[in-house]
């Protein structure tokens, strides 16, 4: 006798092969995310900052390279700091000698006084030698007044024993001097990057008064690159020191830095 077994209709259901990631996984693969860039970001942005800083060095050669051009042809004249700390942009297209109009044609840059009304903000936000690349500038005050990220040495007419008057030459501030003034041209400071908002500066300085200036002094030094400072000297030179150093008026050992320039 044969037995006849019933039909099975049911089909055994196929694998299923898993295509996504669980909660877990996910969450897992955005922790080692989170912290990869908790460990790299201090380094990129330690290679930003240096990045910003040589390009600032090199537009401080830039300001060398244009100071030594214009010494030639004014026959050792040093250019003028301008008539004012914090010139409005009509003052500092008044005086045509001022550093800033007359030192960037040296190297095929736009002096101040040349920059159309309309294009102000956004040629002192873009990149030129005007403008130390890791300055932000406050817009809004921007088109009030140029502010500068780079500042003219104000105590080149000033005397390291007399002040500001020398015996038998008087008082030298408004005067404008020649190259052969300086007897230690290589570490008399011409230029440096200067301060453009309070948190580029001291903490002991907060005043306005003190950012974004035409010329100043060590007080008005840049803190922005980690507590250290670009100085652009008489001969051209540009070295690096510590801003807290600068500030606080102290030379450093081997290399001495001096800020009243004439003897």
């Amino acid at each position: 006798m044969i037995s006849i077994r019933p039909f099975n209709t049911s089909c055994p259901e196929p694998s299923r092969t898993q295509n996504g990631f669980t909660l877990i996984e996910m969450l897992v693969v955005i922790a080692i995310i989170a912290l990869i860039s908790a460990i790299m970001m201090p380094a990129v942005n330690r290679g930003i900052q240096s990045s910003q800083h040589a390009a600032s060095m090199s537009n401080l050669r830039q300001w060398g390279v244009a100071n030594i051009s214009y010494l030639v042809d004014s026959r050792g004249r040093m250019p003028s700091r301008g008539p004012d700390q914090q010139p409005n942009w009509a003052q500092a297209a008044q005086d045509p000698g001022a550093w800033y109009n007359v030192l960037p044609p040296y190297v095929d840059e736009t002096p101040i006084m040349e920059v159309p009304a309309a294009e102000r903000v956004r040629f002192l936000q873009g990149r030129s030698m005007h403008r130390d690349p890791a300055a932000n500038f406050n817009t809004e005050a921007l088109t009030g007044r140029p502010l500068f990220s780079y500042t003219f040495n104000s105590q080149l007419n000033v005397s390291r024993t007399h002040g500001n008057v020398i015996p038998g030459r008087g008082d030298l501030r408004g005067e404008q001097l020649f190259i052969d003034s300086y007897r230690t041209p290589s570490n008399t400071v011409l230029f440096f990057e200067s301060r453009v908002r309070r948190e580029d500066g001291h903490s002991s300085e907060t005043a306005n008064s003190q950012m974004a200036r035409a010329y100043g002094h060590s007080r008005h030094i840049s803190f922005r690159y980690g507590g250290r400072v670009n100085l652009l000297f008489l001969d051209g030179g540009v070295r690096r020191f510590k801003s807290n150093d600068l500030f606080n008026g102290q030379n450093v050992v081997n290399d001495v830095v001096i800020w009243e320039g004439l003897e």
